[in-house]
């Protein structure tokens, strides 16, 4: 026989589904002495909008201020856009995140990233070894350059969940920099990977473990879960990688937090494959020949050490190159083999453009090149030099535009 289902079990069912983690869709029940229908009266998602919000940001060249833009376009229920706003420090990278939370942003030569908070940020939370907030509800989202020092961070990540893409993680151990330990192959063990495509990949790292969120990031493993997913864009490849966990009250905006970070990598990656123009092919000078020794010091010392380093880069000669820095700085990216292999890969040499005395043992070099992805730098450092041993050597670069 047909039982038909009583006003209280209607009240004691409804009040289970709305105790439910997953978002309650808005229904109507029709009843009558023997049947009860419920109708899904879901909102729709439509094309709509979210406010910018600009963030300030510190880095190579010195702070710079919030941006202003204009509002997002998205696809989502009135009611989602309604808690979300679009966060940037730069343009084209941005990420969705609750209205009314805090951000601020770092750059370098290995990329730039985004930090976002429900409390406010001041740069030296995000500058400092560790992050007090990254234990709590925050989103990091970073880009990282493949083709510069953020190539470390990005073979970190290949290596656990891109494995099509081993041949670059291969490529930085051999630069001898860093050993093959600082990159492990394969998935977290408690993480949970999806597999989108060949260069996207989503991921949940669980509450209270170490994953794939907290690898790179500035979050730290605590009772609620970190989601996110890692897109790789272009040939070199480049990285965004997103880290989001929001409290409770916001996880159901998780998903389109994730989706619409994901569709702006991708119209990111096209917008850039399309403005970059095919590198030229230059030849070096076929005056250079390698200093048999260091420069003695004298007036005249700084200018031509800096003349010579960045000669030897140009050739990817990373042996002369490096003997020109002081000892103690003749490992890491400043390595023989990591000169040679990061400066005799550019898709066009490093050209020094102009070299000036700016000061006592200070020259301004200004040079240009073509990374093998296809970027552009027009760069400028300020270059110390110091006196070891009766020779003038580098002691300190200081980039100051990136590059």
């Amino acid at each position: 026989m047909r039982k038909t289902l009583t006003g209280i079990a209607l009240v004691l069912i409804a009040g289970l589904a709305a105790g439910c983690g997953k978002a309650a869709s808005n229904t109507t029940t029709v009843t009558s002495s023997s049947t009860v229908t419920t109708v899904s009266t879901a909102a729709p998602s439509i094309a709509t909008t979210v406010p910018f919000v600009g963030c300030a940001q510190d880095g190579q060249t010195g702070p710079t201020p919030a941006p202003s833009g204009a509002p997002k376009n998205v696809q989502m229920t009135a009611a989602a856009a309604a808690r979300l706003a679009y966060y940037s420090a730069a343009a084209p990278n941005g990420v969705l995140a609750p209205r009314g939370w805090s951000c601020f942003g770092l750059y370098g030569s290995n990329g730039a990233t985004l930090y976002l908070s429900p409390n406010p940020i001041q740069a030296g939370d995000v500058e400092a070894t560790s992050w007090a907030a990254g234990a709590g509800p925050a989103i990091q989202v970073s880009w990282l350059a493949g083709d510069t020092s953020g190539r470390f961070q990005v073979a970190q990540v290949i290596a656990r969940v891109f494995p099509s893409q081993q041949a670059f993680v291969q490529s930085v151990i051999g630069e001898g920099v860093e050993p093959a330990s600082s990159f492990p192959q394969g998935p977290f063990a408690t993480d949970k990977i999806t597999n989108k495509s060949s260069t996207v990949v989503e991921y949940e790292t669980p509450a209270s473990t170490q994953g794939l969120g907290t690898s790179i990031t500035a979050l730290t493993a605590s009772a609620d879960p970190i989601d996110g997913v890692a897109v790789l864009t272009g040939s070199t490849p480049d990285l965004a990688f997103l880290a989001t966990r929001l409290p409770a009250a916001n996880r159901d905006l998780t998903s389109l937090i994730v989706q619409q970070f994901e569709l702006d990598s991708a119209a990111a990656a096209t917008t850039s494959a399309a403005a970059t123009p095919a590198p030229a092919q230059q030849a070096q000078p076929a005056s250079y020949a390698a200093p048999s020794a260091p420069q003695a010091a004298g007036p005249s010392a700084p200018l031509a050490v800096v003349q010579n380093f960045y000669a030897a880069l140009g050739q990817g000669d990373g042996a002369t190159a490096s003997s020109l820095v002081i000892p103690q700085k003749r490992a890491g990216n400043y390595a023989p083999a990591a000169l040679s292999n990061f400066y005799g890969h550019m898709a066009q040499p490093l050209q020094l453009r102009a070299v000036s005395v700016t000061g006592p043992n200070m020259v301004l070099a200004r040079y240009s090149f073509v990374y093998a992805g296809g970027r552009a730098c027009n760069g400028a450092a300020n270059v110390r030099t110091t006196q070891v041993g009766g020779q003038t050597l580098i002691a300190s670069i200081q980039a100051l535009n990136g590059c």
